[in-house]
C-alpha cells in the first residue's frame, strides 16, 4: 500500500506543474532584454545607499554575430548616462530602437568609462540617482563585421531607479 502511495502522489505533483513558456517578443517597452538596432545590451540597476546607484552592463550581442568583442566592436573609453523623471515616450522607444537621439526629457547626467573586460565590454558604474527616473546609457561604436562596417550609437534598455 505504501509503495502505490508514493508514486500516485508524485505523479499528483508532476501532473499539477505548468510549463511557462517566454515571450520573445517585446510586449513590455521596459524590458530588461532591448535590442537598439542590431545591438542588444542588458543594464541594471542596484542602489549602493542613499542618492548613489551602481548601473550594471553586460556585454554586447549582435543579432548575426552574437556576443562581440573587441576586435568586432570598437566602443569609445566613455559612455553618456541620460535620464529623465518621465517614463519613456513612443518616440523615445522609437528613437532607441533606430538608435537614434532621445527626445529632450532625456538628459546626460554622467558619463561611465568603458573598460575591456577580458574580450568584452561588460562594465558598470556608479550614478547619482537624486533624483530617481528612469536611466539608460548611450554607448558609440565603431562595428566590423558579419553585417558590414557602421559607427554610430547604440542604446542599452531602459532601468527604473525608484
Amino acid at each position: 500500500m505504501v509503495r502505490l502511495l508514493i508514486p500516485a502522489a508524485l505523479v499528483a505533483l508532476v501532473a499539477g506543474c505548468a510549463v511557462t513558456e517566454v515571450p520573445l517578443g517585446h510586449d513590455n517597452p521596459l524590458d530588461r532584454i532591448y535590442d537598439s538596432g542590431d545591438f542588444r545590451m542588458v543594464l541594471t540597476a542596484e542602489a549602493k545607499s542613499t542618492g548613489l546607484t551602481q548601473l550594471t552592463w553586460s556585454n554586447v550581442f549582435h543579432s548575426k554575430d552574437g556576443e562581440l568583442t573587441d576586435t568586432v566592436l570598437k566602443l569609445n573609453t566613455s559612455a553618456s548616462i541620460l535620464r529623465s523623471a518621465a517614463a519613456p515616450s513612443a518616440a523615445d522607444l522609437t528613437a532607441v530602437k533606430n538608435r537614434a537621439t532621445l527626445s529632450a526629457a532625456f538628459a546626460a547626467v554622467g558619463e561611465c568609462s568603458v573598460k575591456v573586460t577580458g574580450t568584452g565590454y561588460a562594465g558598470n558604474c556608479d550614478v547619482s540617482s537624486t533624483p530617481k527616473g528612469y536611466f539608460i546609457i548611450q554607448f558609440n561604436y565603431a562595428y566590423t563585421g558579419k553585417s558590414g562596417t557602421a559607427t554610430g550609437i547604440f542604446y542599452s534598455n531602459f532601468v527604473v531607479v525608484q
